[in-house]
């Protein structure tokens, strides 16, 4: 059961994620770049673990994932929830309990392109209003 809400909500965020990069072609075209290196984040607690793979179509979140990767990146979520939402101020891991081992520049990368990718409700409705759901 947990599995499966799991997938589910990674489903959501993909779709999510798909339909702003649709929006936004410049930060399409710059994770389509990306393609073929994925980041793997642990969380320790919760233990969670998602590996993000960028695709020619958008990006894939897989709950397991045994390739190799070019970026990992460790630690509990809510250190990795603080650092994501200060990433522009944020030069170091040093301190923060995140554990970052890799590529770097893939990181950052990917760092930008979501950064800059427009999440807004207009862009989140949108799936439903095409199903014809208000």
């Amino acid at each position: 059961m947990l599995s499966l809400l799991r997938k589910t909500a990674l489903g959501g965020a993909e779709a999510l994620i798909d339909t702003a990069l649709a929006h936004d072609p410049a930060s399409a075209s710059a994770l389509a770049v990306l393609e073929g290196q994925v980041l793997l984040i642990e969380s320790t607690l919760p233990p969670i673990t998602i590996a993000v793979e960028p695709t020619s179509s958008g990006v894939k979140l897989h709950d397991h994932w045994d390739g190799e990767v070019s970026v990992s990146v460790q630690g509990t979520l809510v250190a990795m929830a603080g650092v994501a939402l200060n990433a522009k101020e944020s030069v170091s891991f040093s301190g923060t309990g995140i554990r970052v081992s890799g590529n770097l520049d893939t990181l950052n990368q990917l760092n930008n392109i979501m950064g800059n990718l427009d999440l807004s409700l207009i862009h989140i409705s949108e799936p439903t209003r095409r199903r014809g759901i208000s």
